[in-house]
């Protein structure tokens, strides 16, 4: 009887206790739970499928059907290193397009599967990529029977020539040029570097050329015009040999990589210069090609012999440049300051009065500059740097 009087007591004490306890509820703070870590599988065949001057299109394949992606974009600090710049935390299917990056630059994306508990798992697929840059340059091969592609987004790299003919609709066959795509030698020591192109024109003399936003093509006296910014170039036909001109349109390129093969195509839906129709674009392949034309050698004499020298090598509150017969005395010369991306930031119109001027730099803030200068005869670019 006594035992049964204890446990009941005993029972009594564990209902009382239970019934002033305060419940408590799961903190989920990372702080106070541990969760074990995710290691989802990253998505398969993580790749670059199309480069552009700003953008670059990735791919791949998810793990299962439906599944979210955390998609990291780093930029390179110039040093090794990379900054984080971007996360996307859910990102759906398996395509996205990373666009408004800085041309020429190095990226780094990393890409993770979402888990159920809404982290990214640990096991992540990293890829290395670079923008596009596109130079005009002289002089480019023609092909031997050349084939026609039929799209101009998937003309293939595996030909020794591809590019593209412009043309009259006239039927007159002096009324055309051709102009090849090719790679640029990489250069240093990234292996993406190679993401950059040069767009090359067969007939020197001819009114058909490739030109840049402000009109600038490349010649015997600057044989590159480097686009900074965009992954098109324009067309034009040259009146007189220039500088009046017809422009004839737009052309966007741009680099596939599954297959591999270039994006090379008239922009006939350009809100101020649609394609002009009176002028075909065909796209075209071959295996075999006739040799480059050769600029003439009247710019060797002493008249027209151009010696530019950038002193020094950079530059501070003044830009002192050495310009030795540039071109007669008292013409108007104009030199353009642009960034890094290609926007103009200053013009500065300069008379010369000997070969060598000096220019009041101070307002220009610390940086990398490409610089433009130009005449009526002749045109010149290089690069210089501002340093903090």
């Amino acid at each position: 009887m006594a035992k049964i009087r204890f446990f009941g007591l005993l029972f009594s004490f564990f209902c009382l206790l239970a019934t002033n306890l305060t419940p408590v509820k799961a903190d989920v703070g990372k702080g106070n739970l541990l969760v074990e870590p995710c290691s989802l599988p990253a998505p398969d065949s993580f790749r670059i499928t199309q480069v552009g001057g700003d953008f670059i299109k990735l791919a791949w394949k998810p793990i299962f059907p439906g599944a979210l992606h955390q998609l990291t974009i780093m930029e390179s600090d110039g040093n090794g290193g990379y900054v984080t710049i971007l996360v996307e935390n859910n990102v759906p299917g398996d395509t996205y397009n990373a666009d408004n990056l800085m041309p020429g630059t190095g990226y780094r994306f990393i890409l993770a599967t979402k888990c159920a508990s809404g982290d990214p798992s640990e096991v992540k697929a990293y890829i290395d990529g670079i923008t596009l840059i596109v130079d005009l340059v002289i002089s480019g091969r023609k092909p031997v029977n050349p084939i026609p592609v039929g799209n101009c987004e998937y003309i293939p790299e595996s030909y020794d020539w591809v590019g593209f003919k412009v043309a009259s609709n006239d039927g007159n066959l002096n009324n055309e040029n051709y102009f090849e795509i090719q790679k640029a030698e990489p250069e240093g020591l990234n292996p993406n570097s190679n993401f950059r192109f040069q767009v090359k024109r067969h007939l020197i003399e001819h009114p058909f050329v490739a030109a840049d936003d402000d009109g600038n093509w490349p010649n015997c006296d600057e044989p590159i015009i480097q686009i900074v910014g965009k992954s098109r170039f324009r067309i034009d036909k040259l009146i007189n040999g220039g500088p009046a001109r017809e422009i004839i349109g737009f052309v966007d390129l741009g680099k596939n990589f599954f297959p591999p093969s270039y994006y090379v195509c008239p922009d006939y839906d350009d809100q101020d210069f649609p394609w002009n129709l009176n002028y075909t674009f065909v796209p075209l392949v071959s295996q075999k090609t006739y040799p480059p034309q050769l600029c003439a050698n009247r710019y060797n004499s002493e008249n027209f012999e151009l010696s530019l020298k950038l002193q020094p090598n950079i530059f501070y509150d003044n830009l002192e440049l050495n310009l030795n017969e540039f071109s007669a005395s008292q013409e108007e010369i104009l030199v353009s300051f642009f960034n890094s991306v290609g926007q103009q930031i200053t013009t500065i119109k300069a008379t010369l009065q000997s070969s060598k001027i000096i220019l009041n730099t101070s307002n220009l803030v610390p940086g990398c500059y490409i610089i433009r200068i130009g005449s009526k005869n002749r045109q010149i670019t290089f690069r210089a740097l501002k340093p903090i």
